[in-house]
């Protein structure tokens, strides 16, 4: 097993290597996301976030793959660690602030054309909509 400070730091390495990856795809699956909303076809919308999960996914397995080739962990000996680590709630807190951290470091900040009111029913569909498809995923 990996003691808490080494897999936390792998974790933050990991996490910057596939948000890194991640940011330029994500800028083209939104736009193109943004434009099935606006023209409201909700299929090719819930296929650019099936997608977008799809692409994140992978980068995250490679890059989960790639350190752990590299630093000869085996795949049991993560996962057994992560396991701990996701009961530890200190640790696990402090993952999720890492993450959420590398994330945010790393988004672009977007302008704002729409009126308050436009982005609050564009959201609040964004969410009913994400909920249907994760129920019809489910």
């Amino acid at each position: 097993m990996l003691n808490r400070e080494s897999i936390l730091k792998l974790r933050k390495l990991m996490n910057k290597r596939t948000y890194t990856k991640y940011a330029p795809v994500k800028e083209e699956l939104v736009a193109e996301r943004i434009a099935f909303f606006k023209c409201k076809d909700m299929n090719k919308y819930a296929e650019c976030v099936d997608k977008a999960a799809e692409t994140f996914e992978e980068f995250k397995e490679e890059a989960e793959c790639d350190a752990l080739e590299y630093l000869e962990i085996t795949d049991r000996m993560f996962e057994d660690t992560m396991d701990e680590c996701k009961e530890d709630k200190e640790a696990f807190a402090q993952m999720q602030k890492d993450e959420k951290e590398i994330r945010f470091s790393l988004e672009k900040e977007r302008e704002l054309t729409e009126s308050k009111e436009v982005v609050k029913q564009i959201y609040i569909q964004k969410i009913t909509e994400d909920f249907t498809i994760e129920m019809n995923l489910a």
